[in-house]
């Protein structure tokens, strides 16, 4: 395991305690409770903006912050998902019929596709090229709820005289906006009104063929890693890098075997990444074919809901985030009812931080102390945001377009902050391309005065 942190890496077995003697950290601890209250109130998941917390307050690098992201934001999904749809409707067995899993049998399996593939690139991808994404992405947040704040702001203006008698809605309750109306354009895509018996009820099958999927895809993830870093390992670190503990039921020794004396790294790596990725397609046709033919579904609707799925899963693989801010105004834009958006889109966000977080933590990503610290902040975070909302609505009538314009307003912050990371990394990665586009003269006097600087 000293051969494993030397390189950098975080084993699941060593909490390396060493991190929580730092004053930035428990200072990150108060931001990241700040941002989790705001957050689970303004019905997000948070992942961009945990991201940058933890580099600027927490003075992690991006290697580190996007899996310890990941992680935080599924232990906040979980109490979230269980307040906004108890809120709903009062009663758990209520609160499942919010749900529709037809929708999460179309979006799931090709998220879990995106998380795998995300989780690959965020490992190869240069960090300024990670972190730009991340500023792209927080960019799109912030005019996303800014608009979505406006949007709040006008329809409690033209609802005021009759908030009283539709305030108790199911769907006034979940933090989300109201569109009203569906587009055109998402009318014609959206899945036809036919409800049927597995609309809003899982089978045993439905949650074996999950069990089955998750468990491939996150056995796939970890098992192409380990065997890239057991072929690139030393001869002296060897046992080390080729029996890791997550690979236990592989056995011990098969994967050093199978690598250095039959020579089959590649074809493990191939297989590993080809297992994974036709599982997810194979289930996602199954499912589209059974709802196209019996669930009213159209093909277009389909390949629309899969396509945003799949990009979806590799940001969140790649960024860290969990996807609820993307899933859930897209299901709300394809003609979903609010309540039904919220709880379908954080039934989803579980299941895709779930797949990333593990992924990351079984390839030695994620750092066990700050996790379990930073993961119960979130945790109680999320459950005071979530009431907090609640409460609000219930009791003080507040208007969602206030809480809407504070997380706006955070998210704000975290972009400037994100943009304030990402200069130096663009200036030390274009800064000498950028000196040869100036003239020769001027071009001349920059290189001499940065050969003459002294040494920093």
């Amino acid at each position: 395991a000293e051969a494993l942190k030397e390189m950098g890496a975080h084993p699941f077995w060593h909490m390396e305690m060493d991190h929580l003697g730092s004053a930035s950290v428990y200072f990150c601890c108060v931001v990241l409770a700040l941002s989790g209250i705001l957050c689970a109130a303004g019905g997000i998941g948070g992942g961009g903006i945990y991201v940058t917390v933890l580099m600027v307050v927490g003075k992690l690098e991006l290697l580190d912050a996007v899996p310890l992201s990941q992680a935080i934001v599924f232990v906040g999904s979980i109490a979230t998902m269980i307040l906004n749809t108890l809120k709903a409707q009062g009663s758990l067995r209520e609160a499942r019929k919010l749900i529709d899993y037809d929708l999460c049998r179309v979006v799931v399996p090709l998220s879990l596709s995106g998380t795998f593939l995300g989780v690959i690139l965020n490992r190869h991808l240069p960090g300024w090229l990670t972190l730009s994404v991340l500023t792209g992405v927080l960019v799109f947040i912030t005019v996303s709820m800014m608009r979505e704040t406006v949007q709040q702001y006008q329809a409690e203006c033209k609802s005021a005289p009759t908030k009283d008698r539709t305030s108790d809605s199911p769907g006034a309750s979940p933090p989300v906006p109201d569109t009203g109306s569906s587009p055109p354009a998402a009318a014609e895509t959206a899945p036809q009104p036919v409800v049927h018996a597995s609309k809003h009820a899982l089978a045993w099958w439905d949650v074996a063929v999950l069990t089955f999927m998750l468990m491939v895809v996150i056995a796939g993830g970890m098992l192409r890693f380990h065997t890239s870093r057991c072929a690139r390992s030393p001869m002296k670190l060897r046992d080390e890098y080729c029996n890791h503990r997550a690979m236990f039921w592989f056995g011990d020794g098969t994967l050093e075997h199978l690598v250095f004396t039959r020579r089959y790294a590649e074809h493990i790596a191939a297989f590993a990444m080809a297992v994974p990725l036709l599982t997810c397609a194979l289930v996602g046709v199954s499912y589209s074919t059974t709802l196209v033919t019996h669930g009213g579904w159209q093909p277009k609707g389909i390949a629309v809901y899969g396509g945003m799925a799949l990009s979806t899963g590799v940001l969140s693989g790649l960024l860290g985030i969990g996807g609820g801010l993307i899933f859930s105004p897209f299901f709300l834009l394809m003609g979903q009812l609010p309540s039904v958006a919220v709880a379908s889109s954080s039934t989803c966000v579980l299941i895709t931080s779930s797949s990333t977080a593990l992924q990351f933590l079984l390839t030695d990503r994620v750092i066990m102390s700050l996790t379990l610290l930073f993961g119960a902040i979130n945790l109680v975070a999320s459950y005071i945001g979530t009431k907090l909302v609640h409460w609000l609505q219930d009791k003080m009538k507040a208007r969602k377009s206030i809480i809407s314009g504070i997380v706006a307003f955070g998210v704000l912050i975290s972009t400037v902050l994100a943009l304030v990371k990402l200069w130096p990394k663009l200036e030390a990665r274009f800064g000498q391309i950028m000196i040869m586009q100036v003239s020769p003269t001027k071009r001349g006097d920059i290189v001499q005065y940065l050969t003459t600087m002294p040494p920093s």
